[in-house]
Order: C-alpha cells, then structure tokens, then sequence
C-alpha cells in the first residue's frame, strides 16, 4: 500500500503553461510515456487547455488539406540566380514564357494592358487636337503676314510702266483725267480711300478632294455676280491646298458666305476636326477701292 502511494506521488504533474509548451510536442507524438499521460490527464480536466489543444489540431488538419506546390529544382538550388535565368529565357522566347503563365494571370496582364491604352488615347486625344490646331493657327497667321506684305494687285497711285515699244507708259489712276474710269474688278476707285476702313474677309475650307471642290467655288463666285474676268478668280495651287484672293463688290459677301459653308458641309466622325468651314473678318492696311472687299478663300488638304 505504501509503495503504491509512493508510485502515485512520484508521477509528473505539469500545469497549464508547460502544457501549452508542450502541446506540438503532443500532436506529434513526441512525449515520453510518464509526460504523455501527465499532459492527458490535464487536459482531461482543464477546459482551456483542451479547447486550445482541439483548435491547434482542427488547424494543422486544414492546413494538412492544402494543396501544396513542389518547389522548382533550381530555385531550391540557386535561389539567386533563378530570377535571372528566368529572365533571360523571358527574352529568348517570350511567347513560349507567355503560354507558361496561368490563365489569370494572363488575363490580368491584358486587361490593364487595355485599361492603360484606352486611358491613355482619351488623355492624349485633345493634346494631339490642340497641338493640331495651333499648328494650323500658325501656319494660317504665317500665309496671311505673307499675303498683308505682298504687292497689292489693284493699283491706286499713278505710276509708269514699260509698253511694248520700248517707251514709258502713264498707268492711270482715280487722280487721273479719266473720270469714271473702272480696276480691274470693274468698280470706280475714290480718292478717299483711307486705309484700315476696307474689310478682308477669309475663309477656310477643309475637303478631301480641292480639285472639285476648286470648280464649285469658282461656279458659286460667278453665281453670286463676280465677274469672270476679275483677277484671282481662278484661284492658285498652294503647298497643302488652293487659295483664292480677289476683291468683290460687298453686297456679294453674305450670299457667297452662304454657298462656301453650304459646299463645306459636316466633318465626318472620324476627322480629328470638329469644323471643315470657319471664317472671320478683319480690317485692311492697304487701301482698296470704295465698295470691294478682299475675299480669301483657303482651300486645304485633308
């Protein structure tokens, strides 16, 4: 009875803190016998230490039922370098590399590929317009300083010329004897013609074909009363399109307005251009007669 006292007394006990020590330990298996059955035999009768030691192992089994992936070869080899060589066979044969990849991620990669491109041609669409535009502005500033510096095809001063026969020839003007005498356009130059009160009026328009569009302004011109033999009429071939400059009565101006926006028409959808017919007016710093306008007709190249 003593010795059987003695046995009971000499058996470990442990508490909750070396039981949670050893609690891996106990699931795998690693105990001696005397410790395993002091560890059971607590957990019998400890709520905690039970609870805890059910939740680690139901952990370990879900953890256990993971699918698990082999580490490639020559990671585990080289870790260093691996990233390297993957890189290199990348650029070997980047649609064999590309094939390799999962489907998601593949996926992934296309869709922001597209996202990013899309993104990308809304934000630089009105850049490139603007960019467009300005360039047009200032080529069109650049031709209307060439035509304000050019020599002016009426002339209004008397001046001399050389005929045919070798000898000098009085170019008549409006301060001249002939009185009632006509220019070119067939209107009566005044002497108190001032400059910056005549008008200019310009107008630019966009075609893909100038050539046709060429016979219809000369047709709606002669349409709107222009004669047929005022000069510029038949308009001059121009890097990048065909311009008109003539003068014209001013009573032709609203009706030959009408018809260039009418021959113009609406720009397509696909034009990086909203208009194919803008217009403005401004005042001249050479004189021209008394009742003309100096008309130019831009006709450009799409």
């Amino acid at each position: 009875m003593e010795r059987h006292d003695r046995e009971r007394d000499s058996d470990p006990r442990i508490g909750c803190f070396e039981v949670q020590n050893r609690m891996t330990d106990a699931l795998d298996g690693l105990l001696s016998p005397k410790i395993r059955h002091a560890y059971d035999e607590h957990v019998s009768h400890c709520p905690d230490c039970r609870t805890q030691a059910e939740h680690l192992r139901e952990l370990l089994r879900v953890l256990h039922h993971q699918p698990r992936a082999t580490m490639p070869l020559e990671l585990r080899e080289d870790p260093l370098s691996f990233p390297i060589r993957r890189i290199r066979r990348f650029l070997a044969n980047p649609r064999a590399v590309w094939k390799d990849l999962p489907v998601a991620v593949r996926l992934l990669v296309e869709g922001v590929s597209i996202a990013a491109v899309v993104v990308l041609g809304i934000r630089l669409g009105p850049v490139a317009r603007e960019m467009y535009e300005a360039r047009m502005e200032k080529r069109l500033q650049t031709m209307i300083a060439a035509e304000d510096s050019s020599t002016q095809s009426v002339p209004l001063a008397r001046g001399r010329i050389e005929a045919e026969d070798g000898e000098p020839e009085e170019l008549a003007s409006s301060e001249g004897d002939s009185e009632g005498a006509d220019n070119s356009a067939g209107v009566e130059v005044d002497s108190d013609v001032q400059v910056g009160k005549a008008e200019i009026w310009r107008f630019n328009l966009k075609t893909d074909a100038p050539a046709i569009v060429r016979g219809q302004i000369l047709k709606a011109l002669k349409d709107t009363g222009v004669p047929a033999d005022t000069l510029g009429i038949g308009g001059v071939e121009a890097p990048g399109g065909i311009q008109f400059d003539l003068l014209v009565p001013q009573s032709v101006i609203a009706p030959l307005k009408a018809q260039l926006e009418h021959l113009a028409g609406k720009p397509s959808e696909n034009l990086p251009f909203s208009e194919t017919f803008t217009w403005y007016k401004n005042r001249s710093k050479k004189p021209i007669p008394n009742g003309m306008s100096r008309v130019v007709i831009w006709l450009s190249q799409i």
